[in-house]
């Protein structure tokens, strides 16, 4: 049988391996962790006109235009959207975008990461959805991990690793592939099968 100072051992090894594997995915470049990326959510189109008006009948050219409105979320990149004549309204829902962006900032520093690490670390619930050993660890002890102090070697281990965790370099874009040049000219080969008996 274990002892209380192996367990609550165990639970601080536990809480810095995902604590460490919390801070890095929040410094990742993905297009959800960059400051600049905002989520755009499209109003619903209407369907019916509204009720009780007559439209007038007026002989007109009828033009159909066909519009494509899905109602995705979409992410969009607001770097320099406060000036609307530069801002280039980049859509960002792709993390290969985001892995070739020159742009990316992560949208939280170490210590934020961490600080929110520890608040989620409160949340029973969450602790027990997201990390069934440490909930059970806790339960065997009667104490939350995130009252138990870091020691100072879990401190001194922390700032070191803080020295080393950086945001991943901007990869280079992927290259556009080449579009054959008689894609879009109009050839006349149908004349030559059609000439007749």
């Amino acid at each position: 049988m274990k002892t209380k100072e192996e367990i609550e051992k165990r639970l601080r090894k536990l809480r810095v391996r995902y604590a460490n594997k919390h801070v890095l995915a929040s410094q990742q470049r993905t297009f959800t962790n960059c400051v600049h990326n905002r989520e755009h959510i499209p109003s619903p189109t209407r369907q019916a006109r509204p009720a009780g008006r007559d439209l007038p009948m007026v002989p007109r050219r009828q033009v159909t235009l066909v519009v494509l409105q899905d109602d995705a979320p979409v992410h969009l990149c607001m770097f320099g959207a406060d000036d609307p004549s530069k801002w280039r309204g980049d859509v960002c829902d792709n993390d290969s975008i985001s892995r070739s962006c020159k742009l990316f900032q992560p949208s939280c520093s170490l210590e934020e990461a961490k600080e929110e690490f520890m608040g989620l670390m409160a949340d029973d619930e969450y602790v027990f959805t997201n990390f069934r050993d440490v909930a059970t660890l806790q339960w065997v002890l009667g104490e939350r991990v995130h009252s138990i102090p870091l020691t100072l070697a879990e401190r001194i281990g922390l700032w070191v690793r803080s020295l080393f965790v950086r945001t991943p370099p901007a990869l280079p874009a992927p290259a556009t592939p080449d579009l054959p040049s008689d894609l879009w000219s109009e050839t006349n080969d149908d004349s030559s099968q059609n000439s007749g008996p």
